[in-house]
């Protein structure tokens, strides 16, 4: 008897808890067929949703803001408050937007709870795919720069792509390879334009540039990208009398440029030129240790992506409208490297020059000579 009596209960209470069960499920039911609740609200799950991850992402976010800027408490306020704006503006278009269709909509408390929803899962896309954008660059495939040996089995050329900023050991690897071949008797050859005590070339040329190009101009970039500047000097001091200037003189750059494109007009007061080294420097004194941090990342990152893209360099050099510019910069200087390179002078040199040259000068010195081709080639990390 006893045993059937604690089997009956046994019974009883799977019986109440499969009842309890079957209740919650039909009110679910019910809630969803609920006539009075809009069907975009029924479509859209907002009750999987918990409030704290929508409140957490804002959070997040807010305290990101203030991490970064370092606003003190009534700004943190008020951007708070920008927040709660933001919402309710966009709730307002949403809400505008289904009654011009006559279509149903969420209610107040629901709306909102659905745009901030959306604000934060667009939040958190934005934030994902830029920090993989940025460890793709930086970290996955970061920028090198390749050192071409080319011959024609005359004369042997080995062509270290270089870039004006860089890190410090990118600098010393470079070094270190360069004294290495002046070791084996080869000779430097280095880019350089000669642009000293001549202030009428260097203001035609600030003007097609549209900007001050002067010696600030890399330091102040290597200060924002949180590298340092090529030094030419400690190059060719340790070269000595093995090294030679493979550029041409500003005037040369200016007189090719208005050849082709007809006299530049200089403006008495600089009119339509940019100081950027002011602004930059400007910059750099208004940003805090975060925000510096946080800009040489997005700097670096995206000089990565676009020194390793030529596509991407030609349409930024064709958005800015600076064909004409570039062409003169590259095209008419790499003839004079060409030519110094096809000069009997010397049969084995070790040259240094930007990356942007090198494709240009190796076709220029196959036009005269079929019989130079690239027999090595070795990548140097420049940001890192």
């Amino acid at each position: 008897m006893e045993m059937d009596t604690i089997g009956n209960k046994s019974i009883q209470e799977e019986q109440e808890i499969a009842d309890e069960l079957n209740k919650k499920q039909q009110q679910e039911l019910d809630d969803l067929e609920n006539p009075n609740i809009p069907k975009a609200y029924n479509k859209f799950p907002i009750w999987k949703i918990k409030k704290a991850f929508i409140i957490g992402m804002l959070w997040v976010f807010l305290y990101a803001v203030w991490y970064y800027t370092e606003w003190d408490a009534m700004e943190t306020f008020m951007t708070w408050i920008f927040l709660d704006l933001y919402i309710l503006f966009f709730y307002a278009i949403y809400l505008g937007w289904k009654k011009l269709r006559k279509k149903e909509h969420l209610g107040f408390e629901q709306g909102l709870y659905y745009i901030g929803y959306r604000f934060a899962s667009f939040m958190i896309l934005l934030v994902s795919v830029f920090s993989a954008f940025c460890y793709y660059h930086l970290e996955m495939k970061p920028l090198t720069m390749p050192l071409y040996t080319i011959t024609n089995w005359t004369k042997t050329v080995h062509f270290q792509s270089m870039m004006h900023i860089g890190s410090e050991k990118y600098y010393d690897d470079v070094f270190d390879t360069m004294m290495g071949y002046l070791d084996d008797g080869y000779v430097l050859y280095y880019e350089g334009v000669k642009w000293l005590d001549d202030e009428k070339s260097s203001e035609k040329f600030d003007t097609i540039m549209k900007f001050n190009f002067d010696h600030e101009l890399y330091d102040n970039m290597s200060k924002i990208y949180g590298l340092v500047m090529q030094d030419n000097r400690r190059y060719i001091d340790a070269a000595g009398e093995n090294a030679v200037n493979a550029d041409v003189h500003l005037s040369y750059v200016i007189d090719k440029y208005e050849e082709k494109n007809g006299e530049i007009q200089v403006s008495e007061n600089g009119e339509g030129v940019i100081d950027i080294s002011s602004l930059l420097t400007e910059r750099i004194n208004t940003l805090n240790d975060r925000q510096m941090w946080l800009l040489r990342i997005i700097n670096k990152s995206m000089i990565s992506f676009m020194l390793k893209n030529d596509y991407t360099s030609d349409m930024i050099t064709k958005g800015l409208g600076m064909e004409d510019v570039i062409d003169v910069i590259l095209q008419e200087r790499n003839k004079v490297i060409a030519e110094k390179l096809s000069s009997p002078d010397h049969n084995k040199i070790y040259i240094m020059y930007g990356k942007w040259h090198f494709k240009w000068v190796l076709a220029l010195l196959q036009e005269k000579d079929p019989n130079w081709k690239i027999v090595e080639q070795k990548e140097y990390l420049s940001l890192k």
